[in-house]
């Protein structure tokens, strides 16, 4: 019987070609041989998958965006300390919530408390956390405690207040997306704003002051220690990034990263006492 070689015509009798590990969207211009054959390494690496390689941050192929550098212009510095100095304080000037987003913030409040109003006539909504501080970057949530003498603080009756709230905010179309998270250890509301209110997220607990209590405490400390303002944008923008400032993630809060550094400057504050007290 007469041998046929790989890639010539044979007849029925004769050995049939493989089928290849993937159909070719089109046909191969190179890397085949005039008998129709493929190395060994060839074969290899057709049948490794390849998958898409997960973006850097800060990588060469995916460089960071970093508009709040135009304002430092071509300056040439002699201390690389002045210049992440001015970087950090570049930055802050940038993402710091602007007069607008303040405005707006404020704007989502004052109708969400006229809406849970016509549920609790003696409620009171009060904002705690990061935007009451100025720290909070551009997409942050609002933190809102709702105050009220018509629900005991048990966890069923909040629970059930929350679902109520949950029925009148959605009648009034402030929200869409509306979540009761009612296993957590406080029970709240999660809600996104629709577009006409600035697609803002808000947590709203009922009866739970503790972050209200903090506010005086926070504040104070924003006063006397200068650079924990700059410090907590640089880190909340770095672990932003990184999805790494959420609670509901286990990963750091905004409360629990202000005592973080709060509690490193405080520790190293005779060492650093000159650059913590008055920045460069």
């Amino acid at each position: 019987m007469t041998m046929h070689s790989r890639g010539q015509n044979s007849t029925s009798s004769g050995p049939s070609k493989p089928y290849p590990d993937f159909i070719p969207l089109s046909q191969p211009s190179s890397g085949i041989g005039a008998s129709g054959s493929r190395s060994q390494g060839q074969r290899k690496n057709e049948k490794k998958r390849k998958h898409p390689a997960s973006p850097a941050v800060g990588g060469d192929d995916d460089p960071m965006h970093t508009p709040w550098l135009d304002s430092l212009g071509m300056t040439e510095y002699e201390s690389k300390e002045q210049r992440l100095h001015d970087e950090i304080v570049a930055y802050v000037a940038y993402i710091a919530p602007t007069q607008a987003e303040t405005s707006a913030r404020h704007f989502v409040i004052t109708h969400l408390h006229e809406v849970i109003k016509r549920r609790f006539r003696d409620a009171a909504l009060r904002m705690f956390g990061s935007v009451v501080h100025q720290v909070c970057l551009p997409d942050g949530d609002i933190d809102l405690v709702l105050e009220t003498v018509h629900v005991v603080d048990t966890k069923e009756d909040q629970k059930r207040a929350l679902f109520q709230l949950r029925n009148r905010i959605r009648d009034a179309q402030l929200a869409n997306d509306i979540q009761v998270v009612g296993q957590a250890r406080v029970p709240i509301i999660n809600l996104k704003t629709t577009p006409q209110y600035g697609s803002f997220d808000v947590d709203i607990s009922i009866n739970n002051t503790d972050g209200v209590h903090a506010i005086d405490i926070i504040s104070s400390y924003m006063t006397s220690i200068p650079a924990l303002r700059p410090l907590l944008f640089t880190l909340k923008g770095f672990l932003s990034q990184r999805q790494l400032n959420s609670a509901a993630s286990s990963t750091l809060s905004s409360y629990c990263l202000i005592c973080m550094v709060i509690s490193f400057l405080q520790v190293r504050f005779s060492i650093y006492r000159l650059y913590v007290t008055f920045p460069l």
